[in-house]
């Protein structure tokens, strides 16, 4: 652009467009680079002519074009939250508190977060925003009948690259973010110099001080990036209610089985949030881990009347299979598959009705759809194996087992049923028994016992 700017070079131009129309696809943040290109223009040309607007025209359209996909893209994506959809005068309050809190988070960046949610206390918060609105209008004015255009544009460009995440349209469950500030950055950096320069603070010493300070600083902060659990885990000094945190570390605890903190966690998540299905669906996740199919039924029965969440469905199936009531399971999986037939894990609870009736050929055919729609399940090739050791098929039952452990050598049940399909085709099974065994899983101890107890 600034070549295009200085040069009128039309080659520079269709390259600006070119990269432009690059970076909108990849970052829908980039439709502001026109309004930041006008502050640009402002900081080195000290004015706007016609020719500096009428170039900005054509991006002006991308920005527009893009942004209306990006909108009707995250609706789809359901990543706008309408439970932060507040009236306009109160979305214009907690704007200006985030640019309070941005600045602040700048200036002295202590107290950090992953997130920060929106404030508990509304009230306050949204005066504090109106105030910032109209400090920051003076604050304009002023620089304008002063004609102090490089603090003008520099403001103007902050605020530019922020107009996107100051929640207007709300995204996601936060009000603010350090990831946003990246390129906002530039502006606080800048100003915060010029600033600077109007003392007589030696600057040399004043960098080396403020870059061991940030060092040392960022040095102490990545110990909280340790792990998922003290990630969250320092999100919740901050913020105890943060729906985002609490539901979060509660799954990690689920995978790290540590299934009586995960009951806790969700269960406070949906105590803060009860409005958010996601904490209904992972406390029935938990359920069915923990062989509560009764209680995960109600959980995900939760989470659907909130919203009609497609995993929801094929979690309450998977517990109704657990249940033996296979006619509601196979519902709940078609429910899933008419509106998305590619669905690996609906279709995977399928194959497991079938194969609790016997019915082996119709569990085979939805297995190697399972398989073919995500071939790095160690589940799919499991059961896929069980169907066919029942068919009689034991070369396809031990393919499958193998394939099974080699995408997860700890699956120690697929041991022994590779075990039992080796005593099937008269192959020595103890390896196999005895490696189920060692973990003991008790058919495996029993299978070793009687055949290689010798």
């Amino acid at each position: 652009y600034l070549n295009y700017a200085n040069s009128s070079k039309q080659t520079d131009y269709f390259l600006l467009l070119l990269y432009f129309v690059l970076g909108c696809l990849s970052k829908s943040s980039v439709v502001v680079l026109p309004l930041s290109l006008f502050c640009l223009d402002l900081l080195l040309y000290k004015k706007w002519t016609y020719k500096l607007l009428v170039n900005k025209l054509p991006l002006l359209a991308l920005s527009l074009l893009f942004g209306f996909i990006n909108l009707k893209t995250q609706a789809a994506d359901l990543f706008i939250n309408y439970a932060h959809a507040f009236p306009y005068y109160q979305r214009i309050g907690y704007a200006g508190y985030a640019l309070l809190k941005y600045l602040l988070l700048f200036l002295l960046p202590v107290e950090l977060s992953v997130i920060y949610p929106y404030p508990q206390n509304s009230v306050p918060a949204l005066i504090t925003g109106y105030i910032v609105w109209a400090a920051l209008v003076v604050l304009i004015c002023l620089a304008i009948r002063k004609k102090k255009l490089t603090a003008l544009s520099l403001t103007l460009f902050t605020l530019v690259n922020l107009l996107l995440v100051l929640q207007f349209v709300p995204f996601g469950e936060v009000l603010y973010a350090d990831r946003y500030m990246y390129v906002p950055m530039i502006g606080f950096g800048w100003i915060s110099s010029l600033a600077l320069n109007k003392t007589k603070l030696p600057m040399r010493i004043v960098a080396l001080v403020l870059i061991g300070c940030l060092a040392a600083a960022s040095f102490v902060r990545g110990e909280v990036w340790r792990s998922a659990i003290t990630l969250y885990g320092d999100i919740l000094k901050n913020f105890p209610n943060s729906f985002v945190a609490l539901n979060s570390i509660g799954v990690e605890y689920m995978f790290n089985n540590d299934d009586e903190k995960a009951l806790y966690y969700l269960n406070k998540s949906i105590q803060v949030a009860p409005y958010n299905y996601k904490g209904y669906y992972n406390r029935g996740l938990l359920c069915l881990k923990d062989q509560l199919p009764e209680e995960a039924i109600h959980s995900f029965n939760k989470a659907l009347k909130i919203y009609n969440y497609p995993k929801a469905y094929v979690g309450r199936a998977s517990a109704y299979q657990m249940l033996g009531d296979l006619p509601k399971a196979m519902s709940d999986a078609n429910q899933v598959l008419s509106a998305d037939k590619n669905n690996p894990k609906a279709h995977f609870i399928l194959g497991n009705c079938y194969n609790d009736q016997n019915r082996l050929s119709e569990a085979l055919q939805e297995y190697d759809r399972c398989i073919s729609l995500d071939s790095e399940e160690p589940e799919f090739y499991f059961k896929r194996g069980i169907a066919y050791g029942k068919q009689q098929d034991f070369a396809a039952c031990m393919g499958d087992m193998s394939q099974c452990l080699a995408l997860k050598p700890a699956y120690y049940e697929a041991y022994y049923w590779r075990g039992v399909a080796k005593v099937n085709v008269r192959q020595n099974p103890c390896e196999d028994f005895k490696i189920a065994a060692q973990k003991n899983y008790r058919p495996a101890v029993v299978a070793f016992s009687k055949y290689c107890g010798n």
